[in-house]
């Protein structure tokens, strides 16, 4: 008996793998943004989604615009010291998230007592009710919660007061 050994040969062109679609959009913008915001929610709420974005563009550092395929967002971030902290993201199917789980790995928000706070403060904004454990989490609301002027001016002094923590620590 003698061995025989099969070596395989390829004729004709190779099959490429095809890659992984990417789960990341396009970088959405300002006219993206707002063009589908009007789109999905009503005028009240884009209305307050663009006094948030003015609001920001004069009392933060960066508006980053994320990535989303089929939902758009901005987030707003503070520059201290070099590094880049979160303070409060807009998404255009009408919802403000806090990312108090961002917040946890950075100064001054690594300690449980000042998201505790931010929370508690958020929390006396009429419509707010984040529970206990939305310190370690994304909670979200909506933005009809700031149609009423002083609502939303409650929640911008907030926001200020948020900005001015980074800023001071």
């Amino acid at each position: 008996m003698v061995d025989t050994t099969l070596v395989p040969r390829v004729i004709g062109k190779t099959a490429v793998p095809k890659s992984k679609p990417n789960s990341r959009g396009e970088l959405w913008n300002e006219e993206r943004f707002f063009q589908s915001l009007e789109r999905r929610c009503d005028l009240g709420d884009v209305e307050v989604a663009r006094r948030i974005y003015e609001w920001a563009k004069e009392k933060t550092d960066l508006i980053a615009w994320g990535r989303g395929r089929y939902d758009g967002s901005f987030s707003l971030k503070v520059d201290h010291k070099g590094a880049y902290y979160w303070t409060i993201g807009v998404w255009t199917y009408g919802k403000i998230y806090i990312p108090f789980q961002y917040m946890q790995t950075v100064p001054p928000f690594d300690r449980d007592s000042k998201r505790w706070e931010l929370l508690e403060r958020l929390n006396q904004i009429p419509g707010i009710d984040i529970p206990g454990d939305g310190i370690n989490r994304f909670p979200t609301f909506p933005l009809s919660l700031f149609k009423d002027e002083t609502v939303l001016k409650n929640f911008l002094d907030v926001l200020d007061w948020l900005v001015q923590d980074i800023r001071s620590f």
